[in-house]
């Protein structure tokens, strides 16, 4: 969770069960649209992993064990906002 300002305004990473890497982003007019996924084939849900994001402006980078696994730039960021873990 980060860019965090209000349950109706964040981003999420999340690892599916599938193993399908989710980056999304919640707004009070799409809640939980998909702005970018991976699968990661040796992904194992339930087992600890290493998950780095980078933001800077609009551009996100996110890491899964140290491979870059997604990069994309939101045209209309959350420029500000807390992180948290769950």
């Amino acid at each position: 969770l980060f860019g965090y300002a209000t349950m109706q305004r964040h981003y999420t990473v999340g690892l599916r069960r599938d193993g399908t890497l989710e980056l999304r982003k919640r707004t009070s007019e799409k809640p939980g649209e998909v702005l970018a996924s991976r699968q990661i084939a040796d992904a194992v849900p339930g087992e600890w992993h290493r998950v780095e994001v980078r933001v800077a402006g609009g551009d996100i980078e996110v890491n899964f064990d140290g491979e870059p696994v997604l990069a994309l730039t939101d045209a209309n960021p959350h420029r500000e906002g807390r992180i948290g873990w769950d």
